[in-house]
Parts: C-alpha cells; sequence; structure tokens
C-alpha cells in the first residue's frame, strides 16, 4: 500500500499529515506498534510510536520510514515535526489506537487478497471457466464484478448482483452493455486507450432514486492489445485504494483465461451467441439500429432482406471442436451471415440487399458440406423486421420435420417451398384432410384408375411449370401436341379452368395433402 493510499483511509481524517518529497508513492506491507529500535530498519512498515520513541531514535534510523505518532495536546508545544520522514500525528490516543487497528486490518485484508489471487490461478488451471472465477473475484471484493469482450459483450457475470443494480442486471440480460454507456467508455478512452493502460479506470454510474455507483473497470490485454475488460462495482461502499491496486494482476489471470481459445472468435462467437438469443426474446424491445451498429464493431453490415438457416445435426454426434469447425464453415458459405449453436444445432441469420433468394450455386456449396452426414438444413421464408426473427427460427425448423416426411433423401428444406405443406402440416384436424380436397381433381384420379392414363401428374406438372411447356414435355417424354390434348382432356373430365388462381390454389392444395398423407405416388404419379 503507498503512503498517499493509507493516509486517505478514513481512520486518518483527524491526523496531521507531512511526507518527504516523492513519499507519497513509498510501499509499505505491513503496521506495527513499536518495540524495539533495531527493528525501524524494516522500511516497508508503518510504525506507530509515542512522541517520545520516536524523539529517542537516531536521525539515520528514521529517515525515510514512516511513522504515525501519538502527541497529546499538553505536549505538542514547542514540537517541530521533521521533514525527512511520512509522518501522521495523532492528538487523541482512543483516535491513535483506531487508526492502528483498522490500518493493521487493512494490511491482513490485502495479504489475504494475495493469497486468494493464487486460488485464481488454480481456477484456471483446473479449467473451471469464466464465470467461476468472476464470482470468486466478486467473493474476493464482496462487491458484484462483471467480464466484457472488446465488443462490449458480456462475457461472464458474478452471482451477487443486487436488485438494487438493475442497470447491471440489464446489461446482463440484453447480453451487451446500453449503448450510451458504449459511446461514453469510447469517448473517454477508458476502454480504448492511445497507448496501452494497465491502471484502473473508474467511472460513476447514476441512477436515479439510488446512491451514484462506481465502476472500476480494468482492462484485459493480450499483448499491447486490449481484448475485453472486467468491472468490480462498489454499489455505494468505497474500495480502499489497495485492495484496488490488485486489479490489473487479476486483469492478467483473466487474460490467460480467454485467451485459450482464439480470443477474437470467441468476442465474435459470444456476441452473436447474446444478439441472437436477444432476438428470440419476444417480449424485448429491439431498437433496429443499435443492432446494427453493435454487428458493425465486427464488420458485419444487417441488409433489409433477412432469413434465418437452421442447421439440424439430428443423430449425428460431434465433439465440440467438430462442432465449432463445421459452423465456422457454413458461416463461410452462408454469405453475410452470424450464428449460434443452439437447440441441438446451429443458428445463422443472414441478410441481404436483394429479396431474390438463394443462388443453386450456394446450396450446392452447403449440399458439399454436409456430404455424406445425417444433418438436414432448414431456411426461412425472407423477412425484413427484426421482431420477425423468432418467426423465421420457427420456420427454419418447422420445415425440415415436414421436408423429412415428404422428401427424405433431400438434405435441404426451404419454407417458401413448402409453405402449403406447412399450413396442411399444421390443420387442426389430420384424420380428416380429405375435405379440403379438390372434388373436380377427384374425377381426374377416377379417370387414371379406371383407363390406365397420367393426366393427373400431367396436371401436377403443368401447374407447377405452366410457363415452360417443353421442359414439361422433356419431363413426362411426350410431344408437345400430347402435351395439348391432355390438357384439353384434362378440361374435359374436370369440367373447370385451372388457369384460374383460385382454382390452382385448391389444386396445389390437394397435392400437398396427398404427399403429406404419402398417397401422391400412388395417386398422382401412379407407380407401379
Amino acid at each position: 500500500m503507498k503512503w498517499k493510499e493509507a493516509v486517505n483511509l478514513s481512520c486518518f481524517c483527524t491526523a496531521v499529515q507531512k511526507e518527504t518529497r516523492g513519499g507519497a508513492n513509498a510501499d509499505y506491507h505491513a503496521a506495527a506498534m513499536f518495540a524495539d529500535e533495531a527493528l525501524i530498519n524494516q522500511s516497508s512498515v508503518v510504525w506507530f510510536l509515542t512522541w517520545r520513541e520516536f524523539d529517542g531514535l537516531s536521525s539515520n534510523i528514521r529517515s525515510g520510514a514512516a511513522f504515525v505518532l501519538y502527541i497529546p495536546v499538553a505536549e505538542a508545544k514547542g514540537i517541530d515535526l521533521p521533514d525527512d520522514v511520512n509522518l501522521a500525528v495523532f492528538r487523541s490516543k482512543k483516535n491513535f489506537l483506531q487508526c492502528y487497528r483498522e490500518l493493521f486490518s487493512e494490511f491482513i485484508a490485502i495479504q489475504d487478497l494475495h493469497e486468494q489471487i493464487n486460488e485464481l490461478l488454480t481456477l484456471v488451471a483446473a479449467n473451471r471457466g469464466l464465470t467461476a472465477i468472476t464470482n470468486k473475484i466478486a467473493e474476493m471484493y464482496n462487491a458484484p464484478a462483471t467480464v466484457i469482450d472488446s465488443s462490449f459483450s458480456v462475457l461472464a457475470a458474478s452471482d451477487n448482483i443486487p436488485e438494487t443494480a438493475g442497470f447491471i442486471r440489464d446489461d446482463i440480460k440484453r447480453g451487451f452493455l446500453d449503448i450510451r454507456v458504449q459511446n461514453r467508455l469510447m469517448s473517454s478512452e477508458i476502454v480504448n486507450p492511445r497507448s496501452k493502460r494497465i491502471q484502473t479506470a473508474y467511472f460513476d454510474t447514476e441512477v436515479s432514486e439510488l446512491p451514484i455507483f462506481r465502476n472500476y473497470l480494468t482492462l484485459i490485454y493480450q499483448g499491447n492489445t486490449p481484448i475485453g475488460s472486467f468491472s468490480i462495482f462498489d454499489l455505494g461502499v468505497v474500495i480502499p485504494e489497495g485492495r484496488l491496486a490488485l486489479l490489473p494482476i487479476i486483469a492478467q489471470i483473466l487474460g490467460l483465461e480467454i485467451q485459450k481459445g482464439d480470443f477474437y472468435d470467441l468476442n465474435k462467437t459470444t456476441q452473436a451467441t447474446h444478439l441472437l438469443t436477444q432476438l428470440l426474446d419476444t417480449e424485448l424491445k429491439i431498437d433496429e439500429e443499435i443492432f446494427r451498429e453493435r454487428l458493425s464493431i465486427f464488420g458485419y453490415s444487417l441488409e433489409k432482406y433477412k432469413y434465418v438457416v437452421f442447421v439440424d445435426l439430428g443423430d449425428e454426434y460431434m465433439e465440440v471442436t467438430q462442432l465449432q469447425s463445421l459452423a465456422g464453415e457454413f458461416r463461410l458459405k452462408i454469405k453475410n451471415s452470424l450464428y449460434c449453436i443452439r437447440d441441438g444445432g446451429i443458428l445463422y441469420l443472414t441478410s441481404r440487399r436483394g429479396s431474390s433468394f438463394f443462388a443453386e450455386e450456394e446450396l450446392e456449396e452447403w449440399r458439399h458440406i454436409i456430404g455424406s452426414m445425417k444433418i438436414r438444413l432448414g431456411v426461412s421464408g425472407v423477412f425484413e423486421e427484426l421482431p420477425q426473427f423468432s418467426t423465421g427460427v420457427n420456420q427454419a425448423k418447422r420445415v425440415i420435420s415436414i421436408g423429412l416426411k415428404l422428401e427424405p433423401e433431400n438434405p435441404i428444406y426451404c419454407f417458401d417451398e413448402y409453405r402449403l405443406a406447412d399450413v396442411v402440416a399444421h390443420m387442426p384436424d389430420l384424420t380428416d384432410l380429405y375435405q379440403y380436397c379438390y372434388p373436380p381433381l377427384k374425377r381426374l384420379i377416377d379417370s387414371d384408375e379406371a383407363n390406365g392414363t397420367k393426366l393427373v401428374y400431367t396436371l401436377y406438372k403443368y401447374i407447377e411449370k405452366p410457363s415452360k411447356l417443353s421442359v414439361i414435355c422433356d419431363e413426362l417424354f411426350i410431344h408437345k401436341n400430347t402435351l395439348y390434348y391432355r390438357l384439353d382432356r384434362i378440361r374435359e373430365i374436370m369440367q373447370t379452368d385451372f388457369r384460374s388462381a383460385d382454382i390452382i390454389a385448391q389444386i396445389q392444395l390437394t397435392f400437398q395433402i396427398f404427399k403429406y398423407k404419402n398417397l401422391f405416388d400412388q395417386l398422382v404419379v401412379r407407380k407401379e
């Protein structure tokens, strides 16, 4: 503890103080009552003694040392205090003894912190994780503690955050610091100094109807690069400077824990997890501009048209490192995306300027990654507003379960292609689906069955690609005139105009019902 820190303790408030030139920064590690002149040469001790004991010391013994003196008022007249020592003088014996007890206790507390710092190293070596280390720090200082990364995402928070510190709880729930606090930290260079800063900085947070809370913030470095910071909050109870002086050492230990992996990827993945989890909270109001700013820290540009891609691992077992590797590989192929690992899979948010769907080349790259693995990809419909993200997640997950039922050999399912099937899958009474079947189509099915024809399948192909008659002919292995004949025959049997949008919708719904009930091959394709 430096001399200037010692005399700033409350117990020195009634003392007369003097210090040598430069003596304010002299370090001391203990407090003791004077017993023997031979011990005074231990210059790292703050000695407590009476004026008579002090006056009896030779000048070379007391030079450069630190003393707290008790000089009763009656003896004070005519005493000339020396200038070659750090000195504090009490006129009251009660205050003198109280100061000794408090200073002695503070040195013991600092020594105890030193021992507990060794315990932090043990937690790091045992891979107990950042939260366990943060809780230990909070216990050491009897104050809430948080760890944030260089993107202002909350990496860890202690369990002892009181209800009165709602602003800290809000940061934890949100997953990152309030944008106003971010701006304050950046503008004041607290978290982004021009040169490396080891010392702890602080700033006060004023909350209405509550005391001012002081945030003691210490940067965490990898080499000369700040990779995050950790904070101790005094919550109205002053933390002595001697204890704060140990925070840079603790920051180095936290740096060891964070640097076990690639800190940039850790920050980015942690940030993405917090942000995507926040989007899933339907009760949380999302400010898209703030969200966009958060993403821009890592160079991600949030565009107008958004999709959710969900990679369902199914029964595919993977070690953590394999899963992280797979997530990173897909991220490179799902352009302009960020992800988090949750719900038995990997969840991606991707956005683009145009509303056009993924190019076939992109889907092919995804299939190449999947290879022989038993994983499936679901792609949501396009959406523009961030609050629709949770809907997109549900769509991406639902389309996988629907696609596995209808086309189990396909590894990628896009919601837009299965929208009608999703409607069918969520009809309330699955046992009575046939009530939704289009009656004229039933007549066409009966005709095929009676005559051995494939007019229903021809209609299916035509509705699928009404403007590509040549493609339809190639797929059915027929001449274009044959196609025209079949279409005329279909109109004759169904006695309806299947070019009407309303009629087409009813026919498509019926086809989806057949697929969902596993009757499509039997009634439409008419496989032998």
